[in-house]
């Protein structure tokens, strides 16, 4: 069985990067993080969570921290 003491911290860190885009949707976030469908099926919380930074380091060095000026894509990217 998996530690369950990793959910919280998880909970925690994906509440800090969404609250810093309070206008997206739950499902808007998870896809923009990792919108590959099998990938975020097969993704460990570290993985997603490096992605998660990635995504909001992107918006606040590429776009000012504007989210509307993010282009929407819908393939995978590297990380």
């Amino acid at each position: 069985m998996r530690d369950p003491k990793r959910i919280r911290p998880f909970l925690d860190k994906l509440a800090e990067g969404w609250e810093k885009y309070p206008d997206l949707r739950f499902g808007q976030l998870v896809m923009d993080i990792v919108p590959d469908s099998d990938r975020l099926w097969n993704c460990e919380e570290a993985e997603f969570l490096k992605r998660l930074d990635n995504f909001v380091s992107r918006i606040e060095e590429e776009h000012d921290g504007n989210l509307l000026l993010v282009p929407r894509n819908d393939s995978d990217n590297d990380l």
